[in-house]
């Protein structure tokens, strides 16, 4: 039997806790009722003030508490503030053996609907004394928290609880519905997450609260447990999920990961027990919940510590919330005693937590704000810089690299809108089509950084002259320039030709003399000549490109034939057509040995003894004919085929000195080599590992080189001559004032004859300035130690006034035409005949040593 003293009501009482007073016992055997409870003496004694709280029990308990009889009893309320209960009745004891029931709180409905817990009025009879019993069950936790009140102060406190209740609800009623507005205006899943994490927060303190009980379901209690069990369920998955999302926006650790996601289906799978077994989901929710809030809280610590700065809001949220729930759950199982502060710490944690979680989600706004004001940021400049990329993609693809003046694309649009122009002076115009060699072999004599400083210089020179032209059409309208560059080392302009050709022509003129002039580049005097093809719309062609491409042709035919300004003619695109079949045939030729030489003999001018020979290719096609060697020897250099071809000269070259030294040995043969082939490195090394092979003396050698071209790549080729000169080979420098070279190169080259062109010797008899011209050749060859060979020879009149000049060799048609090896070794053991020749040989010597003394 506890001793619990009885109740003692003082008359100035307002409000008194009865828990010191109450003597419980629980009803394992399920035997007592209102007709034994009376007898039952094995009571125990409340220890402390704090309600009595069973946790989780399955029991129905019992509670007495014995009133001393007090006048301040009559008309007092008992109450019992804790509005999950589900089955509760009272029972009056007057001492007398009358035992009353005051008020069934359950399943059969309650007797009174306004209040949130169950509320008794004592009765009357209790200021006699008496004794109160009350019976309680509850499938979630049971506690028993009694008082006493004055009915007006319990009115005002009741009121003043209602209204701290509202005020939290409408905290989190507003928060709801501020952050559902922010999740439509956002759709972020971050929102939604809390949203609907708020919805299950407001859904289990309604039970918590009692307000259910007054405004939605007064029948019946087991709504409360239900929408408390589902609603802590369904906060503890948002929960999560708003977690998740909020501290790993990014990327989650695996193992965090599997444990969000197992946590999460065990609530689901729990919340789905509930709805089947409301009683047995209650305790199951509790502790999910609670290994949930520690998991939480771990989560966050590592975001914290991984730098997520939105992780210090959640972490002080959460432990506020989580403090909360803890001490509330803790009061709820029976570990602490339930009092003010436990009972309403999950109220003010939740409240707090939901405060600082909008505040993370305020930041998290401002953050993604930023970020996306950022990546809308560097979205612009990557498009500005993409555009600005295009731009100079478009202006690398209109635009000459050297140069930066307009391409070919400018041009074409240009002339494409003169064709469609209303205007009649724009429907007829020309298109002059310049080409300069001297550019492209600037490249191989002088480097690329020379040629494209003498480029340039020609098209500003050309740009400039086309300003002051009254008929020149402009390229681009927002630009100063007149010329476009479709390849290195040509320019082409437009010309309006509706005042007729004449004006083409003089454009056409005027421009040429202004571009064929010397330009100084890095010291270096660089003469270009300039020749230029010209096309007219409509009357060569009507389309833009094929327009500029019959210009094109025409320059390229004025360079084949040594004319400087050339018109288009249908025979012109015919003379196209022939060179690229030659081109294709030149290969085929190389590789079948259609390639053959012959020999055109080189007289001593003393004793007329054939002392040498130059060699020369000739190509007969079994497509073509023969072919001038002239013409095929300008296609395999165009073509990229001058090194097969030179190659294979060489090699038949060695070949007739074999045959020659077997029957006269000592003669020299003179081989032709192209500039374009001493640009190579490591060429003449080539010629030196083949003569070696092929057991040549290089002594018997002659290597010729035209004296234009070899001046303008100098530079270039001198390494590949000397290499030439000292394995004993013999330099002759062909067509010798036939270019614009300096005498003063001939004392850095490494040459041991000049050459005297024929056109000299052609036009000796008729003017006398070429004659001269001979004669200069032959004293400056004297002073300088160096051979002289003259060519064009076909009379006794030439040959006689040639030796009178003092030249050492002489060939040409007078003393035989080009032959094969076998004829030369036939004639070349023989004298030469000449006949007709006024005076001996050595009277034509004394005249030669006089004439040069």
């Amino acid at each position: 039997m506890a001793a619990v003293p009885p109740v003692n009501v003082d008359q100035s009482f307002s409000r008194l806790n009865l828990n010191p007073f109450v003597a419980y016992t629980l009803d394992h055997a399920d035997a007592l009722d209102a007709e034994n409870i009376g007898q039952f003496s094995n009571w125990q004694a409340n220890p402390s003030a704090a309600p009595v709280n069973l946790g989780f029990s399955e029991y129905e308990v019992w509670i007495r508490i014995r009133f001393e009889a007090s006048d301040a009893l009559e008309g007092a309320t008992l109450a019992l503030p804790y509005p999950l209960l589900e089955d509760l009745t009272v029972y009056h004891d007057d001492g007398q053996g009358n035992m009353s029931k005051l008020l069934r709180f359950g399943y059969l409905g309650p007797d009174q609907h306004d209040n949130r817990f169950p509320v008794i009025d004592l009765p009357a009879t209790l200021a006699d004394g008496g004794t109160i019993y009350i019976s309680a069950k509850s499938s979630t936790s049971l506690q028993l928290p009694l008082e006493l009140w004055q009915p007006d102060r319990f009115i005002a406190n009741e009121r003043t609880q209602v209204m701290i209740w509202g005020s939290y609800l409408g905290l989190l009623a507003a928060l709801l519905v501020y952050n559902f507005f922010l999740l439509l205006s956002t759709v972020d899943r971050q929102y939604l997450f809390y949203v609907l994490y708020l919805g299950s927060i407001i859904g289990a303190m309604l039970p918590i609260s009692g307000l259910d009980k007054v405004y939605l379901w007064p029948g019946d209690p087991q709504y409360s447990i239900t929408l408390l069990t589902v609603a802590t369920l369904s906060s503890c998955i948002f929960g999560l999920m708003f977690a998740r999302a909020l501290l790993f926006e990014n990327a989650i650790p695996v193992a965090i990961n599997r444990t969000f996601r197992l946590l999460m289906g065990t609530a689901a799978l729990l919340l789905v027990v509930t709805l089947i077994w409301p009683e047995l989901g209650a305790r199951f929710a509790g502790i999910c919940s609670g290994i949930a809030m520690l998991f939480v809280i771990y989560a966050g610590a590592y975001a914290l510590q991984q730098g997520v700065i939105v992780a210090r809001y959640f972490m002080a949220a959460w432990l506020l919330f989580c403090g909360g729930l803890a001490l509330y759950l803790l009061s709820v199982f029976g570990v602490v005693a339930s009092t003010d502060i436990s009972s309403h710490a999950l109220q003010f944690g939740s409240a707090a937590e939901v405060l600082l979680l909008s505040f993370a989600l305020a930041y998290r706004i401002k953050e993604d704000r930023r970020r996306r004001m950022k990546a809308l940021e560097q979205r612009h400049q990557m498009a500005e810089k993409m555009k600005a990329v295009e731009l100079q993609a478009l202006e690398r693809a209109t635009r000459d690299p050297v140069t930066s003046v307009a391409n070919e694309f400018p041009l074409i649009d240009r002339m494409q809108a003169l064709m469609r122009s209303k205007h009649a002076e724009d429907n007829v115009f020309a298109v002059l089509y310049f080409r300069l060699p001297q550019c492209r072999g600037a490249i191989f004599s002088l480097g690329r950084s020379v040629a494209e400083s003498l480029f340039r210089m020609v098209v500003a020179e050309a740009n400039d002259y086309l300003q002051t032209a009254r008929n020149t059409v402009r390229l681009e309208r927002d630009r100063t320039g007149l010329v476009c560059v479709p390849e290195f080392g040509s320019v082409v302009c437009l010309v309006r030709s509706g005042q007729g050709d004449a004006g083409v022509q003089h454009t056409a003129d005027a421009l040429r003399a202004r571009l064929s002039r010397a330009y100084e580049v890095d010291g270096i005097s660089i003469h270009t000549d300039a020749f230029c093809g010209i096309a007219f719309y409509p009357t060569d062609c009507d389309a833009p490109l094929n327009l500029l491409q019959r210009a094109g042709s025409a320059c390229e035919s004025g360079m084949m034939h040594g004319d400087p300004i050339t018109v288009y003619h249908s025979s012109i695109e015919q003379s196209g057509r022939r060179r690229l079949q030659l081109i294709a045939s030149l290969a085929e030729a190389l590789e079948s040995q259609e390639i053959s030489v012959v020999l055109q003999p080189q007289v001593d001018i003393l004793t007329y003894q054939v002392i040498g020979a130059e060699v020369l290719a000739r190509w007969h096609s079994p497509r073509h004919g023969d072919v001038p060697p002239d013409e095929f020897v300008k296609l395999a250099e165009s073509a990229n085929l001058i090194d097969k071809l030179t190659l294979l000269i060489i090699d038949l070259s060695f070949g007739c000195i074999q045959q020659i030294n077997k029957r006269t040995p000592g003669f020299n043969i003179s081989i032709n080599i192209s500039v374009h082939n001493l640009t190579r490195p490591g060429f003449a090394a080539h010629i030196v590992s083949r003569a070696r092979e092929e057991a040549i003396d290089l002594s018997q050698v002659t290597f010729e080189v035209t004296e234009s071209t070899l001046i303008e790549n100098m530079s270039s080729v001198l390494q590949n001559l000397n290499h030439l000169v000292q394995h004993g080979a013999r330099l002759s420098l062909d067509d010798f004032g036939t270019g614009y070279s300096s005498f003063s190169y001939l004392s850095q080259l490494p040459i041991h004859e000049l050459k005297v062109d024929r056109e000299f010797v052609k036009r000796m008899r008729e003017a006398e300035n070429d004659a001269s011209i001979i004669a200069t050749i032959m004293k400056l060859a004297k002073t300088l130690q160096l051979e002289t060979v003259v060519e064009g020879i076909e009379d006794s009149d030439t040959l006689e006034q040639i030796a009178r000049l003092g030249a050492d060799r002489v060939q040409g048609y007078y003393f035989g035409k080009p032959m094969t090896l076998e004829r030369f070794l036939q004639s070349a053991s023989r004298p030469v005949w000449v006949s007709g020749l006024a005076k001996s040989p050595a009277a034509l010597f004394d005249k030669q040593q006089k004439f040069l003394r």
